[in-house]
């Protein structure tokens, strides 16, 4: 998966998100991703990760995306 898609998936569901991708393997289906928005101020961090996850479960149940590791904040 392209971090173009992955940023563009993420941003659909939090429009002010920035979003950082490393691909861990070169294989573009193991991801770290860093991702900084509003959205997330008072959220517990397990609600956090949800909300990414949730923008990304197509990708996830088809596997263009296999593993993923997240960090968010709020700006």
């Amino acid at each position: 998966m392209e971090p173009e898609a992955i940023e563009a998936a993420i941003r659909a569901a939090l429009p002010d998100a920035e979003v950082v991708c490393y691909d861990l393997t070169g294989t573009q289906d193991h991801w770290q991703i860093e991702v900084t928005s509003a959205h997330f101020k008072d959220l517990p961090l397990l609600r956090q990760h949800r909300l990414v996850k949730e923008a990304l479960a197509p990708h996830l149940l088809n596997r263009t995306l296999h593993a993923l590791s997240l960090k968010t904040r709020t700006p």
